[in-house]
């Protein structure tokens, strides 16, 4: 089976890694930036190669573009597809409607928006079809996007809620570490130790909200102790409004990515 990638860009590039490692799989990769595809197609021992040859020869197509971009090269792959051939689009706030209007309603079309974590097969993606993608093809789909970690089908109308959270989330998370291990460092640990000890703590604190029958809420008191230390952090989160700050935080985002889907 052979998948193309038109844009070779961190999502496009993070994508391409994992799927590349299937041994039956054939991954080409275009970018109007020729250094850029070059060097992601030697670092992962894929195929370089022009536009109309990775239409020509893909069976699934990644569109690693950005919204503002996106009809323009819809427009130019339209009527250029091999048959039977699915596009993937990740372009934030895109909806299906908008991709038919260029691809045409026949075109198998995927809308997906994964995660950066997907690099390490932790990510988080959700997907929805159109009503020309059929089963076989979500199946292949779904086959080829294992490693990359969890996928979720979910309703087009959640798309951008989970956009907001889950696509854009790991740049709060990273926010959150490093200020761990900034604090960590103001305490009198070298930053590179209180780094590894926070993301450690991060990735359990993780698994623990997943895995436990209990709320996040009440896992938080069950660190606290009265009169403890943790309390006293808590207290000054509270203070702070740290709550409430990511609320906003995923408000904003969620809002911009509806704003992308109109333009």
């Amino acid at each position: 089976m052979n998948v193309g990638f038109i844009g070779a860009g961190n999502m496009g590039g993070a994508l391409a890694r994992v799927i590349n490692t299937y041994k039956h799989i054939n991954v080409y990769i275009y970018d109007i930036n020729e250094d850029k595809s070059k060097a992601l197609a030697r670092e992962i021992d894929a195929f370089h190669c022009d536009l109309d040859y990775l239409l020509q020869e893909s069976d699934f197509i990644f569109l690693g573009v950005k919204p503002n971009i996106i009809d323009s090269v819809c427009g130019e792959i339209a009527g250029k597809l091999k048959e039977y051939a699915c596009v993937i689009s990740m372009a934030a706030g895109v909806k299906l409607e908008r991709l038919e209007a260029s691809l045409g309603k026949d075109t198998p079309i995927i809308r997906i928006m994964p995660n950066t974590p997907v690099t390490f097969g932790e990510g988080m993606t959700a997907w929805c079809k159109n009503s020309a993608t059929d089963d076989d093809t979500a199946y292949v789909f779904g086959t080829m996007m294992k490693f990359t970690g969890a996928i979720t089908e979910i309703p087009e109308d959640e798309f951008e809620a989970f956009t907001a959270i889950a696509g854009c989330g790991p740049a709060y998370a990273y926010m959150f570490i490093d200020a761990l291990a900034k604090a960590g460092e103001i305490c009198g640990l070298p930053y590179d130790r209180a780094l590894f000890y926070a993301s450690k703590m991060l990735r359990g604190s993780a698994l623990m909200a997943e895995s436990s029958p209990l709320s996040p809420d009440v896992l938080c008191k069950n660190v606290c102790s009265p009169g403890g230390s943790t309390i006293e952090g808590v207290k000054v989160l509270l203070a702070k409004e740290f709550e409430d700050s990511i609320i906003q935080a995923i408000i904003a985002a969620y809002n911009k990515t509806r704003e992308l889907g109109t333009k």
